[in-house]
């Protein structure tokens, strides 16, 4: 398959870089050309800037886009607008954040209550307005692609490459040893996602044409299970 990657080089984009590589799909990846320079050398590379510099991907055709690094809705229309006659399937990796907390049930499936959208006039991503922010972009791509878009919403992400270093972190400081300091109870539940299992879903949607919304986790567990894990027992 012919399949247009936008972002790509860090942490979940590169994961589903090197996963759509090794299965030997035919990859271009669109992006600013700043980070990670050096690796997919065998990925064409289109450069530019998802505010206000698309050029590069006119006149072009792929099979699938993958968004990997949509967090703004008004730059999600202008990839989704553009590429609407020129893939076949729009695949967003967006958040389980877009689900509205205060209002969940005891089980959470894709129908469960989101997050409102109303009043957001904001563009600072990286804070309270994320979640809404990527509900935003999910509609966007709807709007464009009703019958043609995939949505993942994954919880919390772990795995190699991670700069946040959330759960990574937990592996380290187990292995300096000594009391340690954990900001919840021990039977509290933990659960994240390997964005190298990301990386394989959002494979498959797009060979076998999966269409819909996906919420993606892994196995959950309590602090205690996953420190004794960091410690192999």
């Amino acid at each position: 398959m012919k399949l247009l990657i936008l972002g790509g080089t860090t942490f979940v984009g590169r994961h589903v870089t090197e996963a759509v590589l090794n299965k030997g799909h035919q990859v271009t990846l669109f992006n600013r050309n700043k980070t990670n320079t050096d690796i997919f050398s065998q990925a064409e590379r289109l450069v530019g800037d998802r505010d206000g510099a698309l050029d590069a991907l006119f006149n072009q055709t792929w099979d699938a886009v993958l968004d990997i690094n949509g967090y703004l809705p008004r730059l999600v229309r202008d990839s989704a607008r553009l590429l609407q006659d020129h893939v076949d399937q729009y695949l967003f990796v967006s958040t389980a954040s877009v689900y509205d907390l205060g209002m969940l049930p005891k089980e959470i499936d894709e129908n469960a209550p989101l997050l409102s959208t109303m009043g957001i006039d904001t563009e600072e991503f990286l804070g309270e307005a994320y979640g809404a922010l990527k509900l935003q972009c999910e509609q966007v791509v709807a709007e464009y692609y009703p019958q043609r878009a995939t949505i993942l919403r994954p919880g919390l992400i772990a795995g190699p490459y991670d700069n946040t270093d959330r759960i990574t972190y937990w592996v380290g400081r187990v292995a300096r040893g000594g009391d340690i300091l954990v900001p919840q109870s021990p039977d509290d539940p933990l659960q994240f996602i390997d964005a190298r299992d990301i990386a394989d879903f959002a494979i498959k949607a797009i060979e076998d044409k999966h269409y819909g919304t996906f919420n993606l986790a892994g196995e959950l567990q309590t602090w205690d299970r996953w420190l004794k894990s960091c410690q192999g027992i």
